[in-house]
């Protein structure tokens, strides 16, 4: 590395720490030459181009779209347990691997079987924020689940990022992903949520660290939604990261040939200037085998259903859901013509949404509603 990289390089971690992402990646495409770049972004701008041109179906943002189902309106619900009160309450976990805060919300009803949904962050957001952003309150409100809102530490990561591209929070029962999920099971057991029926989604680096915990733990989550994220270890220290998330993964990522992820859906801006959107097809491709392989069938057996659609905001956006031949989807993929680093469909008022939709948190609940619940649950760490 010659020494005008080696300054690049410093000078895009200083930014990243001081929580200046754009700048950082930006700076580190310019570095690494504006032809590989440009070669990674063509991958799913083409993809989503091919949704642009002819003929869309112009969909009503406030339902669900994409599939025969929809998002129900409501659960049939009981009441919270008595000396438990719902809305939200915030806490903090410990245990061997370390603490973090968190903040959970309970809604006044709970669904029968009672589903327990995980959401972390991004880089330069709080559980606050976040909730704010995918007004999923709101929804867990309407449809009878818990939310629980992780809380990255400043002493962990001072920018707020969960550290997704560290080698030691990418293994089962170690660093963050071991802390997570040890959180995750307290409070389900705790609140006496369905096991059967755990969920975990995320936002950018928060995306990334979903997608960690949905391979390290695919005992534990029945399903995941990474939002603007990356593949699972693609990379080992933060220089490596931030290469990834200017130019997207070479070769396609690592492959998890003996691991058998849970169902996935990936939502991307072809725009986004933060986190390349080659990373979401490349984070598709790199869940298919083993999603193929639980239902025992080769890859290539998998339909790639593509729908082309615009939001009534004039958003048009590429859905391709991958299934078995009459089955529901395994996986799904979403790319946004033109939008940015921005949660899809956002409240407007927050920072780091696309308002303009699709409505990624409703479209994120029919998947996990669609997919098989989770069969003998496992609390090993």
């Amino acid at each position: 590395m010659d020494d005008k990289i080696k300054a690049a390089m410093a000078e895009a971690t200083r930014l990243t720490q001081a929580g200046r992402f754009a700048e950082a990646t930006a700076l580190i495409q310019g570095v690494l030459g504006a032809g590989a770049a440009e070669h990674w972004g063509a991958t799913a701008s083409a993809s989503a181009q091919d949704a642009i041109e002819g003929d869309f179906e112009l969909v009503d943002d406030s339902s669900a779209r994409g599939t025969d189902g929809a998002v129900p309106q409501s659960f049939d619900a009981i009441p919270s347990e008595p000396g438990v009160r719902p809305g939200v309450s915030r806490g903090t976990f410990t245990d061997a691997l370390g603490r973090r805060d968190y903040r959970l919300y309970r809604p006044r009803r709970l669904a029968e079987r009672p589903a327990l949904l995980v959401m972390l962050h991004g880089c330069g957001q709080d559980p606050e924020a976040f909730a704010q952003l995918t007004r999923m309150d709101d929804l867990a409100e309407d449809l009878g689940f818990v939310v629980l809102y992780p809380a990255q530490s400043a002493a962990a990561n001072a920018s707020g990022c969960w550290s997704w591209y560290s080698a030691e929070n990418q293994d089962r029962g170690a660093g963050e992903p071991g802390i997570l999920a040890a959180m995750t099971r307290h409070l389900r057991d705790a609140h006496r949520l369905d096991p059967r029926h755990v969920y975990v989604a995320g936002f950018s680096a928060g995306a990334a660290m979903a997608v960690t915990l949905a391979v390290t733990y695919p005992d534990l989550f029945a399903a995941v939604c990474a939002h603007s994220g990356l593949p699972y270890g693609v990379a080992g220290d933060l220089i490596t990261a931030l290469s990834l998330m200017a130019q997207g993964p070479t070769g396609g990522g690592v492959e998890l040939p003996d691991l058998r992820p849970p169902p996935i859906i990936v939502f991307h801006g072809d725009g986004d200037p933060t986190v390349s959107p080659a990373n979401a097809e490349a984070l598709i491709q790199q869940f298919l085998p083993g999603l193929a392989a639980k239902e025992g069938v080769a890859v290539g057996r998998l339909d790639a259903v593509r729908r082309k659609g615009q939001t009534d905001n004039g958003l048009n956006y590429l859905q391709i859901q991958y299934k078995i031949s009459g089955g529901d989807p395994l996986a799904e993929l979403w790319l946004a013509q033109g939008a940015g680093h921005g949660w899809l469909g956002g409240r407007v008022s927050s920072p780091f949404a696309e308002p303009r939709g699709p409505d990624a948190s409703r479209e994120m609940l029919r998947f996990f509603w669609s997919v098989p619940c989770l069969a003998g649950a496992s609390d090993e760490r």
